[in-house]
């Protein structure tokens, strides 16, 4: 019995992992394989295995919860130490009983970086999850909170903005503080939560006045969203053109403020080539995906203006990809909803209208109410153009984005379209104008 149990709790097993688990003289572990084998319970042979995985879970469900949660903390010191892979040992450690244990919150914070990498952000929030229960230790824990902040943001779950909160009130030095505040800038940028954002900005004590080299980032994200709001306007943009120094040359902590000083060139009518240099420089800079930021549509989105739609389109091809290497559900379904607009203006009416039904399936899946208006405006759009007026109006009417729809200027806009289809005039005119304000 203490054999079966010990290869139910590891799965598959060489003969003296599963012995030393069991907690077995060899020889008493060889007798009891062969019994087992000869009872069909498990396979013959050195690696032992369950000959039915049903029973393998029965006898694996017949250990009392406590011993079990033992037995998995055991295994996964027991395979640590003959070199198993972190996710083998990261499997146990998840089913192990909290314990205020720096290896396995470390185990857990290396294994959730694979996870993550390997585009499996789902797989990283269990794991962190469990390296929050241990819990881990003060110089650790807000290292623990911000992977996990930002696996939830990625995944699409609820919490990452309270969770990356924390990891920013239990940062232990302006290093750890200032990462996490950015991260909390762009989930709250991705959001739409433009006051969330500009509150932050107060609460780490407002923009650097000295541009020093390792806030530029941080200051940068906010400004790029105070920018998007009437009082706060004018100082962003203006403090955004004192950082114009310090963004060249481009590296990645500078993407994000030559993104913003790209569609600044845009808004101040400066030339088309003056406007292409800065998007490119902001994309050639690096780390402009990665970091997923809302505010690399302000670089990309400048090639739009100036009618750069193919350099646009290849970007947002690449936005696509890297969001499903990553597994990032918000990058993705910003990704679709982006390329659906730049397809719309090289005239790729079908395109344009795939891609916005993707972006409004996964951002209804995530729940992302800032999201849904404009991706539900995208795919409106395309519908009109092709003449779908009956699928845009059930589009546009339905009354599930209300929340947000009527604040957002690219809904605005869509529905205004929609009413001069109508030849409703008059709800056209002040479509329009409510849009221009919203704007």
């Amino acid at each position: 019995r203490a054999l079966a149990e010990a290869v139910a709790m590891l799965g598959q097993s060489e003969l003296g992992v599963a012995t030393a688990l069991a907690e077995m003289d060899i020889r008493d572990a060889v007798t009891a394989a062969d019994r087992l084998s000869a009872a069909e319970i498990l396979r013959p042979g050195h690696d032992l295995a369950f000959v039915h995985p049903i029973v393998r879970e029965a006898v694996r469900a017949d250990i009392p919860p406590v011993r079990r949660a033992l037995a998995h903390a055991r295994a996964a010191r027991l395979l640590a130490s003959r070199g198993a892979s972190s996710e083998q040992i990261a499997g146990h450690l998840v089913e192990s009983l909290p314990s205020v244990d720096r290896w396995t919150v470390e185990t857990l914070l290396d294994t959730a970086r694979g996870a993550s990498e390997r585009g499996s952000p789902e797989t990283a929030v269990q794991l962190l999850g469990r390296a929050r229960a241990e819990p881990p230790p003060p110089e650790l824990a807000s290292r623990v909170a911000l992977e996990l902040g930002t696996a939830q943001a990625r995944a699409g779950k609820p919490g990452a903005v309270a969770m990356l909160e924390e990891a920013l009130a239990t940062a232990r030095d302006e290093s750890e503080r200032g990462e996490a505040a950015l991260r909390v800038a762009r989930v709250l940028g991705m959001m739409g939560d433009i006051h969330g954002g500009l509150a932050l900005l107060d609460e780490v004590g407002g923009p650097t006045t000295d541009s020093r080299p390792d806030l530029v980032p941080l200051e940068a994200e906010l400004l790029g969203l105070a920018r998007l709001h009437p009082d706060t306007r004018a100082e962003a943009l203006e403090r955004l053109e004192r950082l114009r120094d310090v963004a060249f040359p481009p590296r990645p902590e500078t993407a994000v403020l030559l993104s913003n000083l790209a569609l600044s060139a845009v808004e101040r009518n400066e030339s088309p080539d003056t406007v292409v240099a800065l998007a490119n420089a902001a994309v050639a800079a690096g780390g402009l995906l990665e970091d997923e930021s809302f505010q690399l549509q302000y670089g990309i989105g400048a090639l739009v203006w100036v009618d750069r739609f193919d350099e646009a389109a290849r970007i947002y091809d690449e936005m696509v990809e890297t969001a499903r290497r990553r597994g990032s559900l918000t990058l993705s379904g910003m990704g679709y909803a982006l390329r659906s607009r730049v397809n719309l203006r090289r005239g790729l009416i079908r395109d344009a209208e795939a891609d916005a039904r993707i972006a409004f399936q996964l951002l209804a899946d995530i729940d992302s109410l800032p999201g849904l208006p404009f991706a539900r405006a995208h795919l409106a759009n395309a519908l009109l153009e092709r003449g779908s007026l009956e699928e845009a109006t059930r589009l546009l009417e339905d009354p599930r984005p209300a929340e947000k729809a009527m604040e957002n200027p690219e809904f605005l806009d869509s529905l205004g379209r929609l009413r001069l289809g109508q030849s409703d005039l008059e709800s056209a005119r002040d479509l329009f104008l409510a849009c221009g304000r919203a704007l």
